[in-house]
């Protein structure tokens, strides 16, 4: 296919195509025009204004490669160059550009809006290596249409697991291992909220008592001092890991997920518990564990038998 067979290819779609010399639109104003199957010759390369929700997600690492099929919603269109397979992914979404770099390098970029271009096939690009649909995708096909949210966040995903992969953690391996996995200590807190780990909670501060509370007054006041925080935790289900762990029911949360299919809150689908019960689960500890870490509950062996608690703890 020619330069301009393609680019009546694109139009046909509404798409509006633009021709390139060394990847970049050489006509003055291209932003603001319209080109025709006659303004492209064979010598030129073929671009894609990224108008209409159109968008490319250009995964310009090789760790961002790796990590896209686990990390990005699926899309039948996507294309690259021989030493760079299925390097951009395309979308209709409301979602806005984002580029994430390090000292310079950029690792992944979602590209869309006026202006911006993506080289498509059957470009040549610089290295002379020519831009070619991936194997087998389907004639007529349309790009996936996402959320303008959910692609932004699977693209700040594949920003952070590339990172934490340049620090020598395993992630393809993790991600690959457990559904959804909980945050491997030492990992970054951001960077497990954005690859959608759940993070432990952390205890928020320690309650000095005189006299040890009783175990329900620790319950109380432990969910009185951290329900109104939890909203904004973005925390995901414990049983399923969907993102639907936010409703509040008479004092406790519970998971509306579609994700989980077992018995739930009054037939409903899935987990339910205050928050105590949801930051001790998290934990990987015990309700009355994670009181004691948290300064709300003391160990009575601590405050009646300190020498033996002394021996018994190992100090």
């Amino acid at each position: 296919m020619t330069p301009a067979e393609a680019a009546a290819h694109y139009l046909r779609r509404g798409w509006s195509p633009v021709p390139l010399r060394e990847k970049r639109p050489f006509a003055v104003g291209w932003p603001s025009r319209l080109f025709a199957e006659a303004d492209f010759s064979d010598a030129d390369g073929v671009g894609l204004h990224l108008l209409d929700g159109l968008c490319d997600v250009d995964l310009d690492s090789p760790e961002a490669l790796v990590l896209a099929p686990r990390l990005l919603p699926p899309t039948p269109l996507r294309f690259g160059r021989a030493s760079s397979r299925a390097s951009h992914w395309l979308y209709l979404s409301d979602a806005e550009m984002t580029r994430y770099q390090v000292e310079g390098d950029c690792l992944v970029e979602l590209r869309t809006g006026r202006g911006k271009q993506t080289m498509a096939p059957p470009s040549r690009h610089p290295s002379g290596e020519y831009v070619r649909w991936e194997p087998r995708t389907p004639l007529g096909a349309w790009p996936a249409r996402v959320d303008g949210s959910a692609l932004v966040l699977a693209v700040a995903r594949i920003a952070a697991g590339v990172v934490l992969m340049r620090q020598g953690w395993d992630i393809p391996r993790t991600l690959a291992s457990v559904a959804s996995p909980v945050v491997v200590e030492g990992v970054p807190e951001v960077a497990a909220r954005w690859l959608g780990w759940v993070a432990a909670p952390r205890p928020v501060r320690r309650v000095a008592v005189a006299v040890s509370p009783t175990y329900a007054e620790a319950v109380r006041q432990y969910n009185r001092e951290h329900s109104r925080e939890f909203p904004s935790r973005r925390v995901r289900c414990p049983m399923c890991g969907g993102s639907g762990f936010a409703a509040a029911r008479r004092g406790g949360w519970a998971c509306f997920s579609s994700r989980h299919t077992g018995p739930g809150l009054e037939g409903r689908d899935c987990w339910t518990g205050d928050v105590l019960d949801i930051d001790a689960h998290a934990a990987g500890v015990g309700v009355a564990e994670w009181l004691r870490e948290c300064g709300y509950l003391e160990d009575r062996l601590e405050r009646f038998a300190p020498d033996v608690y002394d021996e018994w703890a190992g100090r």
